[in-house]
Order: structure tokens, then sequence, then C-alpha cells
């Protein structure tokens, strides 16, 4: 689900050591509004809606299951956000929490 991101991983073990959530829970509602992450992926949500064309690249590469790819200034934006990686020239998203997240917005 977050593939090692370091922020991800630590708040997700923290409630699952805190017995506030199973892990269960935790892959069941992530992605979802209800999740431990939902006011730091809207920050994301915000930032993707103040630019077309940035906005248009992050819905290729969420609706692709292999690294694709896109023009190189929303590559390095998406980047530089932490949304996505880079597999060669090619780009996919860092984990697939943002997949299912992001496809519902």
């Amino acid at each position: 689900m977050i593939d090692g991101h370091p922020y991800l991983l630590t708040t997700a073990l923290d409630e699952i050591a805190k017995g506030n959530l199973s892990l269960e829970q935790f892959l069941k509602i992530a992605p979802t509004e209800q999740g431990l992450y939902r006011d730091f992926l809207r920050f994301y949500v915000l930032e993707l809606e103040k630019d077309k064309l940035l906005k248009t690249a992050m819905q290729q590469v969420i609706n692709s299951d292999v690294p694709i790819k896109i023009e190189s200034a929303q590559a390095f934006k998406l980047r530089s956000l932490g949304l996505i990686e880079f597999k060669g020239n090619e780009v996919q998203s860092l984990c697939n929490l943002y997949r299912l997240y992001f496809k519902e917005r």
C-alpha cells in the first residue's frame, strides 16, 4: 500500500502498534477520507487542482498499471511533489495508496 514511504509507514505502524487500528482496517480505509492520511492527501489534491496539465499527467499515471511516458515538465513537478518515481524515462505512482486515492478524486 505505501511501499516503504517513511512518513506513511511510521504513521501506520504507530497507529497499529497503539491498537487503534488493525492491519486489515488500515488497508481498507487508507485510501479513503476516513484513513490516516486524509489531510496529507488532500493537500496534493489541492495542488493538482491548481494546474490542469499536472492534474492530467497524474491521471495518466494513476490509470496505468505500468510505467508510462509523460511530458518532462509535468514529470519533474510530480516527482518534486513526491507523487511519482522514475523508471528509466518513464514514471509510475510512488505507491499504491496514491493510485487508489487519486483514482477516486
